[in-house]
């Protein structure tokens, strides 16, 4: 740092605009004149840092209009205190938005800016109707709205971020974001009188909020290296505000929150503009709760981070300048990986793979290493998903007119919807929550009657996911756990029943399995969402236990799992008259009377897996008299059961 000396900050000159965001006259040609300077310097073959270096000792001799000079942290801007009091940066970081040969040399060694495609979801352009959003999962942080805005700022000194814009632009249509999702806020011009500050500050309504702005970093005096972002072209507005509006604005320029600056432009010359610093950004900033707001600007994590602690749902930004199109690489970055397919991936697990990648890290002018940043919320981040579903026409019933759909969250029970989609239309559920879903559905013929069904899984992510809803069938298997294997009880046989919620024509007949087929045994049925009931014999054709199951039949292999239970019965602590112990249930499989001698056991079968038993047990002595009972409840588990009697 350096500093000439210092004085007031009041205006003194009679020519300063009190009415304009801007210096005086005499201090604009200062600037330009700083500004050709800095170039000429260039010229001779410095770079910026050396640049900069020359021109920082020129001021410290003495410069007409100048009182004091402040070097920032970033070692690019310079904090210029004029003879009148104005305040005004010089930011010479051109490299910034523009790809040179260490930005080229990166793109060969594999972290080349990735390739977006323009090319909408299939589908993307016809009617679909809409319906009601899915419940949200809990403990999930997710926009309510995927509207987006692109703010650029940054392309009156960098006309290539145009070019941002689009790429933005083109990777969210390519995830099912329509044209008319995406708004676009950029200055037209130098003289766009139109972007004002609160064009770069009110983003309410937008879920998704991308803004792209040159930015520096120096002390303006309080002992904190503030950012500031390029906002918006200096002078008066008078015309186009509410004096009220004006009036504030005037103000911030007095606390030297919003500052003229000269910044280096990409075709060599400067622009004269005004920045707003950050902790003005912060104050002003008007978001909807939950929203992703992504910086591509340099020197942004400070108004990133306060963001995110003040509501919004993803937040990034840089902390220290970034050279060439590293900040869009990495925003271009989290969007691929929020939006990849069959996964669902949160804002962090993009951040991680992102860094991973060799993305989010990029250098500043003084050839120090920067990290782009992602603000720390409570809760899980994730982009707003949604589905659009089709009949797949190749694999439904000729005679379906429509699809009856139930749409149910794997890990969040609360969360499902049912709805009806005819084969000429496709159907758009408005929100989803990421992660893996169940779509179960029934084809109908024009007379309500079930002609066929179908279940599948699909993983949902940020964007939109097309399903086509198909009928099917899925190869049964079924893997028997736990049975009775020992003694004249051991299962010998099973039945097994398939039971489908609804009338069904096609549903397949019960099969009767011995124990050597069961493992070889397959069928293909109806897919869909089913019960099955199992009942397991021994060699003896009685009963020795039963269950029912909930299985969902895929279109592929789905295995069932089945299993039984039975309970073994201890005598292990009894009083020292008792000679017999009496049990007794309201089980109609098993209601006894089972006796038992202290200290034996004896094993009850025939019970049905997850059936509740209500066990009385009485002690008797010598004389049949009782001397002791109990009373105890079990749920049966698959396999054995133990139940003391104490």
């Amino acid at each position: 740092m350096f500093v000439l000396n210092s004085s007031s900050c009041a205006p003194t000159d009679p020519e300063s605009p009190g009415d304009s965001l801007d210096v005086s006259t005499a201090d604009n040609q200062i600037l330009t004149q700083l500004g050709e300077r800095f170039g000429a310097l260039v010229a001779t073959g410095l770079s910026t840092p050396q640049a900069v270096a020359a021109l920082s000792a020129e001021l410290r001799a003495g410069y007409s209009g100048v009182s004091s000079a402040t070097l920032g942290s970033d070692g690019a801007t310079i904090l210029l205190r004029m003879s009148d009091g104005h305040a005004a940066l010089l930011n010479t970081h051109r490299a910034a938005f523009v790809p040179g040969p260490d930005a080229q040399k990166t793109a060969r060694t594999g972290f080349a800016r990735p390739v977006v495609h323009a090319v909408p979801k299939a589908a993307a352009q016809a009617a679909a109707r809409t319906i009601a959003a899915m419940p949200a999962c809990a403990n999930r942080v997710v926009p309510a709205a995927r509207k987006t805005l692109i703010i650029n700022t940054a392309i009156i000194s960098h006309p290539s971020t145009d070019g941002y814009v689009q790429e933005t632009q083109d990777a969210l249509i390519a995830e099912g974001w329509s044209a008319t999702d995406i708004d676009v806020r950029s200055r037209k011009g130098s003289d766009d009188r139109a972007f004002m500050p609160d064009s770069m500050t009110n983003a309410a309504g937008y879920g998704l909020v991308f803004i792209i702005a040159h930015g520096c970093q120096v002390d303006p005096g309080d002992g904190v290296q503030h950012s500031y972002l390029q906002c918006c072209q200096a002078g008066g507005v008078t015309d186009v505000l509410q004096p009220e509006q004006w009036a504030t604005l005037l103000d911030e320029r007095n606390r030297e929150r919003l500052i003229r600056c000269q910044t280096a432009a990409e075709n060599g010359g400067f622009v004269n503009e005004v920045y707003a610093r950050d902790d003005y950004l912060v104050d002003q900033m008007v978001l909807d709760a939950g929203a992703l707001v992504y910086f591509i600007a340099p020197h942004s994590w400070t108004v990133a981070d306060r963001l995110g602690e003040q509501g919004a749902g993803s937040s990034l930004g840089w902390e220290g300048a970034f050279t060439g199109n590293d900040g869009q690489r990495a925003v271009l970055g989290m969007l691929r990986r929020m939006t990849m397919k069959n996964t669902w991936t949160t804002d962090t697990q993009a951040f991680e793979g992102l860094l991973a990648s060799g993305l989010g890290t990029s250098r500043a002018p003084d050839d120090q290493t920067t990290t782009a940043k992602l603000a720390g919320i409570d809760g899980d981040f994730y982009l707003p998903a949604w589905g659009r579903f089709s009949i797949d026409s190749e694999s439904f019933p000729e005679e379906a007119v429509q699809a009856v759909v139930n749409l149910r969250h794997t890990t969040c029970s609360d969360a499902s919807i049912d709805f009806t989609v005819g084969t000429d239309e496709s159907v758009d559920v408005e929100y989803l929550s990421a992660g893996e879903a169940t779509v179960t559905l029934q084809a109908l013929n024009a007379a309500g009657d079930i002609i066929g069904s179908g279940l599948s899984k699909v993983p949902f992510n940020g964007g939109r996911t097309d399903v086509p809803l198909a009928t099917c069938e899925g190869t049964a298997k079924i893997h028997l756990a736990a049975h009775p294997d020992e003694g004249s009880d051991a299962v010998a046989s099973i039945r097994v029943e398939f039971v489908y919620p609804f009338d069904f024509d096609d549903a397949p007949e019960p099969v009767e399995l011995s124990l050597t087929e069961v493992a070889e045994w397959s069928q293909l049925i109806s897919a869909g969402k089913i019960m099955v009931n199992a009942t397991a014999r021994n060699a003896a054709g009685r009963i020795v236990g039963e269950c029912t199951r909930e299985a969902e039949i895929e279109c592929d292999i789905s295995p069932i799992k089945l299993c039984f239970g039975w309970i073994t019965l201890h005598a292990s602590k009894v009083t020292a008259s008792t000679q017999s112990i009496q049990v007794v249930s309201d089980s109609a499989h098993a209601p006894g009377p089972f006796v038992l001698q202290p200290g034996g056991s004896l094993a009850i079968y025939g019970l049905t897996v997850d059936e509740v038993i209500h066990f009385t047990a009485q002690g008797f002595d010598s004389t049949g008299n009782a001397v002791a009972s109990q009373s105890q409840s079990v749920t049966v588990a698959c396999g054995e059961n133990v139940v003391d009697l104490d």
